[in-house]
């Protein structure tokens, strides 16, 4: 089955952009202070979260894309980060990335 390449790359960069944002926000809950997004962005980089992602996301794109239509309509129009309706439990979930809590799989 192939994919339409676009969407693919919409929903890698708006799951991507999901995952620095919680990143984020550990970060800054361990810093006692708030770190700003492009500190979370190059920590998420230097900590090979990038790369991670990107390998969990090219194994698992098929299934997210499926799980990505179920929250935005079979109409499928990824409504980008900001209005992003998946949770980040069911994102790790698609993504078999072992970041949800355990109780819920």
């Amino acid at each position: 089955m192939s994919l339409d390449e676009k969407v693919i790359w919409k929903i890698s960069m708006t799951l991507q952009k999901k995952e620095v944002e919680e990143h984020k926000y550990f970060l800054s809950e361990s810093a006692n202070r708030g770190i700003d997004f492009r500190g979370a962005f190059y920590d998420f980089i230097d900590q090979d979260h990038a790369k991670m992602f990107r390998i969990s996301f090219e194994e698992n794109k098929e299934e997210i894309f499926f799980l990505c239509k179920n929250y935005c309509g079979e109409q499928y129009d990824c409504k980008g980060f900001e209005k992003c309706p998946m949770p980040n439990d069911e994102m790790h979930r698609a993504l078999k990335d072992g970041i949800y809590k355990k109780d819920d799989s």
